[in-house]
C-alpha cells in the first residue's frame, strides 16, 4: 500500500537508492581529498598567522624598549643638564629622538613587510584551494559523466 502511495507520487527506491549512494560516494570524497587538506591548511595558515602575532608583540615589546631608553637618556641628560651648557642639552635631546624614531620606523617598516607577506600567503593559498576545489569538481563530473 505505501509502495503504490509513494509510486503514484513519483517516488522510485531505485533512483533514491542510487542519489543517496551519489551523495554518500562524494561527501566521502569531498572530505578524503578537500577537506582534509584545507584544515591542513588552514592549521598551516593559522600557525603563520599565530607566528605573526608572536612577532608583532616582540615589535610592540621593542618599541618599548625603545620608549624606556628614550626615557632613560632624558632623564639622564635632565640629571647632567646642569652641568652642560644649553647647546649640549638640545643636541642629547635631538640624539635621543633621533633613536627613538628609527627604532619605531624600523619597527613599522618590519610590520608592514610582515602584514603584506601574510596577505601575499593568503592570497597565494585562496588560489590554490580554489584551483584544487575546481580540479576536484571537474574530476567527480567527469566520474559521475562516466558513469552515467
Amino acid at each position: 500500500m505505501l509502495e503504490n502511495i509513494l509510486t503514484s507520487l513519483g517516488f522510485d527506491l531505485r533512483y533514491f537508492a542510487f542519489s543517496l549512494l551519489n551523495y554518500i560516494l562524494i561527501s566521502f570524497l569531498l572530505y578524503k581529498f578537500v577537506i582534509k587538506k584545507l584544515v591542513v591548511s588552514l592549521s598551516e595558515r593559522q600557525r603563520i598567522i599565530d607566528e605573526g602575532i608572536e612577532n608583532k608583540t616582540k615589535y610592540e615589546e621593542l618599541i618599548k624598549k625603545a620608549q624606556h631608553d628614550y626615557e632613560k637618556i632624558i632623564l639622564d641628560a635632565k640629571a647632567h643638564a646642569n652641568g652642560f651648557i644649553s647647546e649640549k642639552k638640545k643636541e642629547a635631546y635631538r640624539l635621543a629622538d633621533s633613536i627613538v624614531s628609527e627604532g619605531k620606523k624600523q619597527v613599522e617598516e618590519m610590520l608592514r613587510k610582515t602584514k603584506l607577506e601574510l596577505e601575499r600567503e593568503r592570497e597565494e593559498f585562496l588560489k590554490y584551494v580554489k584551483k584544487e576545489a575546481v580540479k576536484i569538481v571537474v574530476e567527480a563530473a567527469k566520474k559521475l559523466k562516466i558513469k552515467e
